[in-house]
């Protein structure tokens, strides 16, 4: 299987620095989403990150595009509420985020072809989706451990055939 791109979280009311680039997940049916400052300081660009895995990379500028300059082929952007990899979208070409939005950039291969994001919350895992939106893809076939061909991702272990690759995923 392939590595696992993990997310840190931040605590609910935790003081995040200006320019560092957040990825909100809403709870169920909440639609609203309040932001509060004191005393902020402005920046003129987003906080670089400095993990030595994956980074969460803000833009205050469009990327991308038509000439798809600034993306690269194994970054993971989110669109239609699913994790996608750039190379994965039209072969990376017309791809790009609007302004003040951000995009998650690997630093090393293996993570470029995870098939995982786990979003960790304080002492451990809290969720495992797929970031390849493998249980999206109409041309996946899907396996239980015993073999058996499913309609898609199950509880417990998953194998998952996609093109010429095959991914081992485990749901929670």
């Amino acid at each position: 299987m392939n590595d696992c791109i993990t997310l840190e979280s931040y605590e609910e009311g935790a003081e995040i620095p200006a320019g560092t680039p957040v990825l909100f997940k809403m709870n169920e049916g909440v639609k609203k989403l309040e932001i509060s400052a004191q005393d902020a300081d402005l920046v003129k660009e987003p906080v670089a990150g400095t993990a030595s895995d994956v980074n969460l990379v803000g833009s205050f500028t469009k990327i991308g595009g038509n000439d798809n300059q600034g993306l690269d082929k194994n970054d993971y952007i989110i669109g239609k509420d699913r994790f996608w990899r750039v190379s994965d979208l039209d072969d990376g070409n017309r791809v790009g985020i609007k302004p003040m939005r951000a995009y998650i950039r690997p630093a090393t291969a293996s993570q470029a072809r995870a098939a995982m994001l786990s979003i960790g919350k304080g002492d451990g895992t809290t969720a495992i989706d797929n970031l390849n939106a493998i249980s999206n893809d109409a041309n996946a076939e899907y396996y239980d451990a015993n073999g058996r061909r499913t309609n898609g991702l199950q509880k417990g272990l998953n194998i998952v055939k996609r093109g010429s690759k095959t991914y081992k995923i485990m749901v929670k």
